[in-house]
């Protein structure tokens, strides 16, 4: 897998490329694998991780409804 993954090109001096942790040639397709410590700040992870926990409790309250 390491062999598939490649440096993170330059885009010239204007694009803060500190997120992109590499690129991957995959399925004849090109993907961008980030380092999700900067691309995402720890607040924003943690509004991810709260409204994941949110779906979760909807999920199952909803499930009680229509089973209950």
């Amino acid at each position: 897998m390491k062999k598939m993954i490649k440096k993170t090109p330059t885009f010239g001096t204007r694009l803060d490329t500190d997120y992109i942790l590499g690129m991957a040639k995959i399925e004849g397709g090109v993907k961008i694998l980030l380092n999700i410590d900067k691309a995402l700040s720890g607040e924003e992870i943690s509004k991810i991780k709260n409204a994941k926990k949110l779906y979760f409790l909807a999920h199952v309250a909803l499930q009680g409804l229509f089973m209950g």
